[in-house]
């Protein structure tokens, strides 16, 4: 008698361990999206006219707005059947009942923003914008940065979408004088207040 009433809280308390697991792993199947086919942006990039090779120091990295980390980074040479080429493959995905989009990748028709970074100093320079291909879809853009920008790592001069002038121009300047302009203003504030 003792022996079956053990038995049984035995198999209860294993049934209740399976239905349990059963649940938790139904409520993460629920939630996981469902990957769909990379949308692909490739191109050249070139430097100051001059297209990088596959063994120089550069990544390319896509962003888009509302998604933290970046969708997609190609460090040049990472694959080598794209020879001189950057290979941008950026994530679609579709919530679990197969029509909504993600939310954590980004949809087709999104802005992403291109950036080449200089893996040799860590500046990062705007290379130009494109729209999100649809899921399976192919784009080519082909960027180019001035090595001024790439090396001081000003900002590019976005109304002309090709950097600075090779002597620094405008941009060069606004870059440097910009944030002297914001301390003095800062400091001038300050003395006002002060009398």
């Amino acid at each position: 008698m003792i022996d079956s009433q053990r038995t049984r809280k035995g198999n209860t308390m294993k049934i209740r361990i399976l239905t349990f697991g059963l649940m938790l792993l139904m409520s993460t199947a629920v939630d996981a999206d469902i990957a769909q086919p990379d949308a692909i942006v490739y191109g050249t990039l070139r430097i100051d006219g001059e297209v990088a090779s596959a063994i120089e120091a550069y990544t390319v990295v896509a962003r888009v707005g509302g998604i933290g980390d970046p969708v997609s980074v190609y460090r040049m040479g990472d694959n080598p059947a794209a020879g001189d080429r950057y290979v941008l493959h950026i994530p679609h995905a579709v919530q679990a009942d197969g029509r909504m989009p993600s939310t954590s990748t980004p949809q087709a028709g999104a802005l992403a923003d291109i950036y080449v970074i200089d893996n040799t100093n860590g500046n990062e320079v705007h290379a130009g914008s494109v729209e999100v291909p649809a899921s399976g879809k192919t784009l080519q853009l082909d960027l180019a940065v001035s090595s001024q920008d790439l090396y001081a790592g000003y900002a590019l001069n976005n109304s002309s979408g090709n950097g600075c002038s090779s002597g620094g121009g405008t941009c060069g300047a606004v870059g440097v004088i910009s944030p002297l302009l914001m301390l003095c203003g800062l400091v001038r504030m300050r003395l006002r207040f002060r009398h």
